[in-house]
């Protein structure tokens, strides 16, 4: 049995923007979004060791939520977990996007590209709320609000 949603974002990210992270977390909390993050959730996980009892809460975290965002920097391609969970949560749900730590075109992902198959969460502002105030782009170009996105079937 699949394990129920408790979670509306699984927020991947390299160790190297934990600050950075910790405030996209209380940013997208604050909104009204409940999110997972490792460090927040489960304290006690060593992402550094990969274990696969490490994997299995990860697995397991990943199928609660019902989206993944990366928290994206040029941090990013060197860690070992964001591929692995990007792949896992796309082949699970689809609803794998890009979150821009920088400003959108700053990060290179020179030799792994498959960043740019994802679609890019933006703030949509603030005359919007939950889950209307994320936008969803893909390839420059709107798409839908992220209430929309996490709820059409996948699209293959």
């Amino acid at each position: 049995a699949k394990p129920a949603i408790t979670h509306d974002i699984f927020l991947a990210y390299s160790s190297l923007d934990e600050v950075q992270v910790l405030g996209l977390y209380h940013m997208l909390t604050n909104r009204g979004y409940k999110v997972y993050v490792d460090r927040v959730v489960d304290p006690a996980l060593d992402p550094k060791t990969v274990t696969r009892e490490t994997a299995r809460v990860l697995r397991y975290r990943m199928a609660q939520c019902q989206s993944l965002f990366v928290a994206t920097s040029s941090n990013t391609p060197q860690t070992k977990w964001v591929p692995w969970e990007m792949g896992f949560t796309d082949g699970y749900t689809g609803k794998t996007a890009i979150l821009p730590v920088l400003q959108p075109g700053v990060t290179s992902f020179a030799g792994q590209e498959y960043f740019q198959l994802y679609p890019e969460v933006r703030d949509a502002g603030t005359a919007f709320s939950r889950p209307r105030d994320l936008d969803i782009y893909d390839r420059g170009y709107f798409v839908t609000d992220w209430g929309n996105w996490v709820n059409k079937p996948r699209m293959f």
